[in-house]
């Protein structure tokens, strides 16, 4: 016993210690919240702890020094009562034997206590006889105004008045019987026979008392609850009356085992105990209160098939109103120290508890939709609980769901799961089939934009699942669909960036066989991804509503993370389109700066006009936003073919002739782009163009203030490209050549500084072979 109880205090300790270097971990952590603060902040807070480790231990030495004066104050304490005890015990030995002593000594005491004691029993006898003589009519009246409030309505019984005479008729019996208990068989007999009505009184009651008070409701819709206040009262007095019955009979029970007693102490009063039989009526009431309970339960379940788990936890809803009533109406009727009310809510929650558990038996074989209504009856009970009696879920022992709840919820979770997969596979394979078939046009929407309708479908399941989820009233499970949304997603996203891809590459390298349709299913593609996000921002808008603020956090980052897969897919279908407008070009821009450019004056307009188509094509149909994005980035994708095609084969820069040619094709790709991008955005974009052309057409020995400039707006621009382009000059002979490169080169150094500090340009995207890579391969791999 003494190893396990120093067991039990060495866990305590340790317990303690645990906690408080939680606590002191804690406060760290809040006051060294940033990494400059172990530089700044060390010094300072150390010598304020030293300073409070001193405070401490300054006032942990007084506290000891105060406890260990106190303790030594109790031993001396206990020495004196000790004392004091053993003196009292001889002086009462002294008095007694004193008394005996004084006895001895008066003349005829005999005959003195025997007159004195007849006396006292003559009076007592005549008071006997007065009590016999009114005791029938005293019990015909009880029993009269007993009958009475037996059949009176509630609003007729008094209680008070009953009780009374009935208490004084039933301590006469008890002290009656009490004082008669040495006679003879004969006379106990006929006394039990004389108060056999008393007891029946007694029974009966009680017997009403107990009809009255578990009537609660009746009382309430009746505004009868005085009843219950005279019930309370009834109780009290009977408990004092127990209470000082137990009194005499310990005090009974603790003077037999007195030391030194004579034989003359058996005639103490005190050593007799209590006539009356403790009865324990506020025990009696609260196991009446527990079968009113019991009752109540069986009241509401036997009008309903218990085995219909609707109407089960549809039923169950009374609890937190019957307990609503009892804490507004019955509580105040009762001494708080009773504590009646957590009687109340103990038996009501046990009862709900072990109904629900009974529910969870076989929680494996339970269906989605019953463990959402398991998760919303308990999340309604504990949120009406919380709202109409003020007990929180921590307060309710035992755990409603406890370890179940998170049971229940993979449950549904994996139920979930399962049909979100099938349904999501289903809506992607129907999908890509109607996308690589392409026999009927993308539907049109009221904006006259084209989508797919994969994405109405898929957020319509979505839909219905948060529905179900705001239905069970739980952040956790919420949450955890959203994150099961976002994996379906993923498997949406991913099956068509597969596809996407692998008709891309089917086009290249068969162009030929793709109609238009293939373009526009593309955009449709890409307006449908952008609808998603929106369906995705109304879902979570949804959802918040019934999240706190924790959950709702968690939810926004989970989505925003998923909204940035739906823009990556449309930046996918982005790039494919432009893809299929530079591929259909390509044959074109290759002859540029070759022979055909020019003999052809035509050669560069056909080339923007075919943008220009496209661009019509798909302006209307595509979301503005996106379409937007797909100007900007056609753009610069074209300006990188533009300076690729610099170095097309048999390429060369004819002077004069070429610097008139070259103005032109850069007013051109200007005015085609103005018409859909701010004129700002494209002349910086197209800037590169004028710079190279700068170099291209500048005089040899101006060269060199036009590099520089280039070199200061793009650092990254490779000196390779500037002198390839430099070599296609057919005005500058080889000495003229080198004596610019060497000049370029000289300046080098002073412009690595500006390398440095400027971050990557369009030039950083152009290959060091001259730019042989197809677009396609850098999306998607």
């Amino acid at each position: 016993m003494a190893s396990s109880s120093n067991s039990v205090k060495n866990q305590e300790i340790s317990d303690e210690l645990d906690d408080s270097t939680k606590l002191a971990v804690q406060r760290l952590s809040e006051l060294l919240k940033h990494p400059d603060d172990l530089n700044v902040k060390i010094d300072f807070l150390r010598r304020r702890f030293q300073q409070e480790k001193s405070s401490v231990e300054t006032q942990l030495r007084s506290d000891i020094q105060s406890q260990f004066d106190d303790i030594q104050e109790t031993f001396r304490l206990f020495e004196i009562s000790k004392s004091g005890l053993n003196d009292l015990k001889d002086h009462l030995a002294k008095v007694e034997n004193l008394c005996l002593e004084n006895q001895t000594k008066i003349p005829g005491y005999d005959t003195i206590k025997k007159v004195s004691q007849v006396h006292k029993n003559m009076i007592a006898t005549q008071q006997y006889v007065r009590k016999f003589q009114d005791f029938q009519a005293k019990v015909d009246v009880v029993d009269v105004l007993l009958k009475e409030a037996k059949s009176a309505p509630l609003s007729k019984k008094h209680l008070l008045n009953i009780h009374y005479e009935l208490y004084h008729l039933e301590e006469f019996k008890d002290v009656t019987l009490h004082t008669a208990r040495d006679s003879s068989q004969d006379v106990v007999l006929s006394l039990n026979r004389l108060f056999r009505q008393v007891t029946n009184l007694v029974t009966h009651f009680t017997s009403l008392l107990w009809e009255i008070s578990t009537d609660v409701f009746e009382l309430i819709e009746q505004d009868q609850l005085r009843l219950l206040v005279q019930i309370a009262k009834i109780i009290e007095i009977e408990e004092s009356a127990d209470k000082q019955a137990e009194l005499m009979n310990k005090a009974k029970e603790q003077n037999l085992k007195l030391v030194g007693l004579t034989s003359s102490s058996s005639k103490w009063k005190l050593t007799e105990g209590s006539p009356r039989e403790v009865k324990n009526l506020k025990d009696d009431l609260f196991s009446k209160y527990k079968e009113l309970v019991q009752r109540r339960f069986q009241d509401f379940l036997k009008q309903i098939d218990r085995k219909d788990l609707s109407d089960l936890l549809d039923t169950l809803v009374f609890v937190p109103d019957d307990l609503h009533l009892i804490q507004q109406h019955v509580i105040p009727c009762f001494p708080p120290e009773y504590q009646i009310f957590d009687l109340f809510i103990s038996e009501y929650h046990n009862t709900v508890h072990e109904t629900v558990q009974n529910i969870l038996t076989n929680v494996a074989k339970l269906e989605g939709g019953e463990i959402l209504k398991v998760l919303r009856f308990a999340q309604d009970y504990l949120n009406a609980m919380e709202l109409k009696i003020g007990y929180t879920e921590d307060m309710l022992e035992p755990k409603l769901l406890g370890a179940n709840q998170s049971l229940l919820i993979n449950n549904y979770l994996i139920i979930v799961r399962a049909k979100l997969t099938e349904w999501t596979n289903n809506i992607v394979k129907e999908e890509i089939k109607k996308f690589t078939a392409r026999a009927n046009a993308p539907y049109v929407t009221e904006d006259g934009t084209t989508c797919l309708s994969s994405s109405i479908v898929m957020f319509q399941v979505f839909d219905q699942q948060i529905d179900a989820a705001i239905q069970s009233h739980s952040d956790v499970l919420m949450i955890e669909l959203i994150k099961e949304f976002i994996k379906a997603c993923q498997i949406y996203q991913q099956g068509f960036s597969q596809i996407l891809s692998e008709e891309c590459t089917k086009y290249l390298e068969d162009p030929d066989s793709y109609d238009e349709g293939f373009l526009h299913y593309i955009i449709a593609l890409m307006n449908d991804q952008l609808r998603s996000i929106d369906l995705g921002d109304n879902l979570l808008e949804k959802a918040s509503g019934f999240l706190n603020d924790a959950s709702r956090e968690r939810a926004a980052q989970s989505l925003e993370e998923q909204t940035d897969g739906f823009l990556h897919l449309t930046d996918e279908g982005n790039m494919v389109i432009i893809e299929i407008i530079l591929d259909n070009i390509r044959p074109y821009i290759g002859m540029l700066y070759t022979a055909k450019w020019y003999e052809d004056p035509e050669l560069m307009p056909s080339i923007m006009e075919t943008i220009q188509d496209y661009l019509n094509d798909i302006n209307g149909v595509l979301h503005p936003y996106l379409f937007t994005k797909l100007c900007s980035n056609l753009l610069e994708q074209f300006i990188i073919e533009y300076i690729r095609c610099y170095f097309n084969k048999g390429g060369t820069f004819k002077m004069p002739q070429c610097i008139d040619m070259l103005d032109n094709d850069k007013n051109l790709i200007n005015q085609v782009f103005f018409e859909y991008i701010e004129q700002e955005i494209v002349l910086e974009q197209v800037d590169p163009i004028s710079k190279l052309t700068n170099i291209i057409t500048a005089t040899p020995n101006m060269i060199f203030m036009d590099v520089y400039p280039l070199r200061q707006q793009y650092p990254d621009v490779p000196l390779k490209l500037i002198e390839e382009l430099l070599k296609r000059r057919d005005d500058l002979n080889k000495a003229q050549f080198k004596e610019v490169v060497e000049g370029i080169k000289s300046k080098q150094d002073i412009q690595n500084d500006s390398d440095n500090q400027a971050g990557p340009t369009i030039f950083s995207k152009l290959d060091t072979k001259l730019f042989s890579k197809n677009l396609r391969e850098i999306i998607f791999n």
